[in-house]
């Protein structure tokens, strides 16, 4: 079974344009390895690649389920990394340049089942269960070479 790792990030450059994160946002990603990994401690990210604080916690693999079927996803997602055997039904939509997010999805497909319980006493935030979609992506799968 796959383990995943949850990283609570925090921004520690400061950007005016009105869009970007700012310093002390926190925002959530979640990183699904088959292996455990040992991520860096400081990551470089975005248009300006801004230094960001990566604060990680291992969620164990006995609290991850798989499971099929129609599920509700509160995180924000961008519908062009979603996998072929997802569908996206009902979603809010998240204006947010170059590409717009969705987030408290409805999808049908196959997806993970956390249960963030024990996790809660680390981050407080984190929901008690937590449905994340199966296949995802980042990008294109396949990247061609042009001449």
């Amino acid at each position: 079974m796959e383990s995943l790792i949850t990283l609570r990030t925090i921004i520690s450059f400061f950007h005016y344009v009105p869009y970007e994160l700012r310093k002390c946002y926190i925002f959530r990603t979640f990183v699904i390895t088959e292996n455990d990994r040992t991520l860096p401690h400081w990551i470089r990210l975005g248009k300006w690649s801004s230094k960001i604080r990566v604060d990680s916690t291992l969620i164990p693999a006995a609290a991850i389920q798989a499971k099929s079927g129609s599920y509700r996803c509160e995180q924000p997602l961008n519908p062009l990394d979603l996998g072929a055997g997802q569908t996206l039904q009902l979603y809010n939509r998240v204006v947010m340049p170059p590409t717009s997010l969705v987030s408290q999805s409805q999808l049908t497909g196959d997806y993970w089942q956390i249960n963030c319980g024990a996790l809660r006493d680390a981050d407080p935030y984190l929901p008690q269960t937590l449905n994340l979609p199966q296949g995802c992506s980042y990008g294109a799968e396949v990247l061609h070479h042009v001449s």
